[in-house]
Parts: structure tokens; sequence; C-alpha cells
């Protein structure tokens, strides 16, 4: 199926393309709202701006993907495969991104407010200037904790963010000094944000 068919087909009233082959669609700006795209390989496709606001896209393809402003408020991305895909300024508010693969992706000044981002793998992914206000990294019996290895989230907005434990300070802040919440360089957005990310720990700074 290629971008001008599926098209076709949604304003003909169809919303189910499952398991559908996109690789490499060309559909910046696309309306596609509600659409369920569940196992559907996207890899590479083009989706700048498209709209996909409360989309299903659990177990998609979309390694690769430009996805930089797209609304993908409420959308289900459970288990998809993210790696490598441009996301830079998407809209991702509510959005359940629980187990997806999201390594080296590039998440910066995403919208990720009351996202769930139980067990995402974020190993290495660009999340500078992301806004984290009220989402999840909570690990839930049976998964893994999120894997922040290695990311960059300067300039990020974190308030509220439910996280693991006190030690993932230590993972999320480069500018971690010590055991203690005690950051040189508080890239996490002030005192608020970093004693969430740390727990719930008194945040200071460092002398």
């Amino acid at each position: 199926m290629n971008a001008e068919e599926l098209l076709l087909e949604y304003r003909s009233g169809r919303t189910e393309f499952v398991g559908a082959s996109l690789v490499g669609a060309a559909l910046a700006g696309a309306d596609l709202i509600g659409v369920d795209f569940s196992k559907a390989d996207l890899r590479r496709a083009n989706l700048l701006f498209a709209f996909l606001h409360k989309c299903n896209l659990t177990k998609a393809q979309l390694a690769g993907a430009r996805l930089a402003g797209a609304l993908l408020n409420q959308a289900v991305l459970m288990s998809a495969d993210l790696s490598e895909a441009q996301l830079q300024g998407a809209s991702l508010q509510r959005a359940n991104l629980m187990c997806a693969q999201m390594p080296l992706a590039n998440l910066s000044d995403a919208n990720c407010r009351e996202a769930d981002l139980r067990s995402v793998n974020l190993r290495g992914a660009n999340l500078r200037g992301i806004i984290l206000r009220s989402a999840s990294l909570r690990p839930e019996r049976g998964y893994n904790a999120s894997d922040l290895q290695r990311v960059d989230l300067r300039r990020a907005i974190c308030g509220g963010l439910i996280s693991t434990k006190p030690t993932s300070a230590k993972r999320i802040c480069r500018g971690l000094t010590s055991k203690k919440p005690t950051c040189s360089r508080p890239i996490c957005g002030g005192p608020t944000s970093a004693a969430a990310i740390c727990g719930g720990r008194p945040w200071r700074s460092a002398t």
C-alpha cells in the first residue's frame, strides 16, 4: 500500500490499517486521527507534522521515521520500535509508550506531559528541552525500569516526574557530583524538578 492509497481509503471511512506496509511513505501533514496502525511497518516514513491523535501504533515499526512536529496526543505506542526516530517538537501528551524501543531517538523539545514512559528504552536518546511534567517512568512488577543511559536532558522540564529511585539521579543528571542529589549543573529545570527526578530528596546547589 502506498501513501495515496492509504489516504484515499481513510477519506472513504476506513480507519483500520493493521499490519499495513508503508515503508518510507510520504505522509507529511496527513490527517490520520484515530487510525489503527498496530503492527504496521512505517519505517523511515515521512510523518512530519502529521495528525496522529489517538492513533493505535502498538507494536508498529517506526524506526527512522520522521515525526518532528507530529501530533500524537493520547496515541498508543506500546512496544513500538522508534529506534532513531525523529520526534523533535512532537506532542505526545498522555501518550502510552510503555515498553517502546527508542534508542538514539531525537525527542528534543517534545511535549511528553503525562505520558506513560514505563519500561521504555531511551538509551542514547536526545531529550534536550523535552517536557516530562507528570510523566511516569516508574517500573511495574514484571517490567524493567526505563533505560536512560547516556540521555541528554539539558533544559528538560521534569516537574512532577514519577521516577524510580533516588539513585536514578546519577543516571539522569549529568551534573551530579555525589551520591546525594547535588547537581553542579541543574539540567533538570531547578529544585522542584530535580527533587522529583531524584526520588523526592531535597535539592541543593553544589558548593
